[in-house]
């Protein structure tokens, strides 16, 4: 005869430690430690402080631990057990909890229950926060940090039920607990404003335009200090005889009729007597009888792909309480379903999803229509879309420059994006949730055809493959070419730019130095231009550029050095004068020399015997 035995495990319970502070404890405050644990019958309960050590342990017979008056010294790692019986059986400790003790006194915050001024005769509530709460009694003042002046409450709020102006000034509040009284320092002052001027309130409507007959109107009458207002409205007239009042601010019209058009006001009181408000200004509330017609949109643009979604939104500008009716290929109210939103949607539309849609809002029993909407044509095409590949950047990539791939498709929502490299083999596809694919620093290996898909559903729909797309990747860094604005020399005083031309530009900046290829004398440009606005002299000589990026920066290697000639050199106004009168005679007259060549000689002619005679 076989007897099997059955091994019993037994697993002990492994208690938790709370503390009855949240954050540090403030040094003479009570700290109470709690040794929580499910099965607490026949327990007692073992405490040790710093280290997990029996020999230092102390014990109580409930599972809590309190420090009166705690201390700096006080402060550490606890950790608790439990444990019963003889000999003691005892359970794991629990976790340890950390106790904090800081002698730095907290700064209580005084706030307002109000934003800005008090109206005389309104309530305001003062309230003295202190995150370490427990136990303390709470101190106000007014005018001055005067301890003799002060009042104490046992929370921490002080309300004035009808404050007057001369409640109005600043206020402190401090906290203290123990005998003697241990103080919090004073809270920063907070100034309480009290104002006679009445406030004049301000009345809304929930519609925006006109209301249609029917429809459900709300009007609110806004005031900045509305404790204890009752609110009173009038209509036409702003005549007391013909008020009404409302407990609340707002004041709604469940149907409104064309007769509820017109001027409303309104106006708060409270007190006995009542005090009361000015009246707001006025508000038109207009009201048709007109039915609006809805507009029928689509969430695409062109047709639809088989299997994609669609929604269409049925828009009115009143929309407020209304069901919304939808048909298609005809306008005819028994092939009718409907929504309780503007929108419908159809999340996989087929080809005979395809046709002439309506739609119409109504309300009310019996129902209320609005006219049809115009049609709105669905169009659901079968056909999948063929992506399109591109790249971010023109021409071949520089090693270790950035590159981002695009598979555009028209549709695109709902889709992932497959990508791959030198064969459209799926197997070595990888994809993305966004149509981009980004290489942040491409190497020559990263050379080769790419082609995108894109795809979506469950099992996967996948558009064709788009068509290749080539990313060259050169390691030979570009050397930039350097040009001048000018031909020639500048003229002093002119502007001139020059531009460092580089094939590869996104992300680069660009350096330059003059006279000397000198790192030390470059200064640098976020854009390929530099421009001398005004040249002199002394900007004329030898220039280069270079360009760099990335961190460290990666520097192209120098462009060819370009000379900039600046020239003082200028004609005085009137030997350009004179000159051009000449050229100009000239120019008119050409045989205007021969003539006084001629002069010349008969004159000298003439001369000669006159001479002779003389002798």
């Amino acid at each position: 005869m076989h007897i099997h035995t059955k091994q019993i495990t037994t697993v002990k319970p492994k208690p938790e430690l709370r503390s009855s502070l949240k954050g540090a404890a403030l040094r003479g405050s009570s700290v109470t430690l709690e040794c929580v644990l499910d099965q607490s019958a026949g327990w007692r309960f073992y405490w040790t402080k710093h280290t997990q050590n029996p020999q230092n342990e102390f014990s109580t017979e409930t599972h809590s631990h309190t420090i009166s008056s705690v201390s700096v010294s006080d402060g550490g790692q606890y950790w608790c057990r439990a444990g019963r019986g003889n000999p003691v059986n005892y359970t794991p400790y629990s976790d340890a909890l950390w106790v904090n003790v800081t002698a730095v006194k907290p700064k209580p915050e005084l706030r307002s229950s109000l934003k800005g001024a008090a109206l005389r005769g309104s309530s305001v509530t003062l309230e003295c926060v202190l995150d370490q709460s427990a136990g303390w009694r709470f101190y106000w003042t007014k005018d001055t940090q005067n301890p003799q002046n002060e009042f104490s409450t046992e929370t921490r709020f002080h309300t004035i039920s009808s404050v007057s102006v001369s409640d109005g000034g600043q206020y402190w509040c401090r906290a203290g607990r123990g005998n003697p009284v241990n103080y919090t320092p004073y809270s920063d002052a907070l100034r309480v404003n009290v104002t006679a001027v009445k406030p004049k309130p301000e009345l809304r409507s929930s519609l925006k335009g006109a209301a249609l007959r029917g429809s459900s109107v709300t009007l609110e009458c806004v005031l900045d200090q509305s404790a204890g207002w009752r609110f009173y409205w009038t209509k036409h007239t702003q005549n007391p005889q013909n008020e009404f009042s409302t407990e609340t601010r707002f004041h709604t019209i469940s149907s409104v009729t064309v007769s509820d058009g017109g001027q409303y006001w309104c106006r708060a009181g409270r007190g006995n007597p009542v005090n009361y408000t000015p009246y707001s200004d006025a508000l038109w509330v207009n009201v048709i009888a007109v039915k609006p017609k809805p507009e029928l949109r689509s969430s695409l643009k062109g047709a639809a792909l088989r299997g994609s979604s669609v929604t269409l939104e049925c828009v009115l500008d009143q929309s407020a309480g209304w069901r919304f009716y939808w048909t298609k290929h005809t306008q005819n109210p028994q092939n009718e379903f409907s929504t309780e939103t503007r929108f419908h949607t159809i999340s996989s539309v087929s080809v005979s999803d395809g046709g002439q849609y309506w739609c119409r809002a109504g309300r009310g029993n019996p129902v209320n229509y609005t006219p049809y909407s115009d049609a709105l044509r669905v169009n659901v095409t079968a056909v999948k879309p063929k992506p399109e590949l591109r790249s971010s950047l023109k021409g071949a990539a520089l090693r270790g420059s950035s590159v981002t791939l695009e598979c555009v498709l028209d549709q695109s929502a709902g889709w992932r994006f497959y990508w791959t490299k030198h064969a459209q083999n799926p197997q070595n596809e990888f994809s993305t949730e966004t149509r981009f694919h980004t290489i942040s620093s491409v190497s020559v290996s990263d050379g080769g055809q790419y082609w995108c898909r894109a795809g979506r559903g469950n099992p996967v729909n996948y558009t064709p493959y788009s068509d290749a797309l080539w990313v060259n990747v050169i390691a030979v860094k570009p050397k930039p070419e350097l040009r001048s604005s000018l031909k020639g020399a500048a003229l002093r005083g002119s502007s001139v730019t020059l531009e460092c031309v580089l094939d590869q530009s996104a992300g680069w900046r660009f350096y330059w130095t003059k006279d000397t290829q000198n790192p030390q004398n470059e200064f640098s440009t976020e854009t390929r231009f530099h421009t001398i606005s005004s040249v002199s002299v002394s900007d004329g000589g030898q220039y280069w550029c270079r360009a760099g990026r990335g961190n460290p920066v990666n520097y192209t290697p120098y462009s060819d050095a370009l000379w900039v000639n600046v020239t003082d050199l200028s004609i005085p106004e009137t030997r350009f004068s004179v000159l051009s009168l000449l050229s100009s005679l000239l120019a008119m007259s050409p045989y205007l020399l021969v003539s006084i060549i001629l002069g010349v000689k008969c004159y000298r002619a003439r001369a000669q015997p006159d001479e002779v005679n003389r002798m």
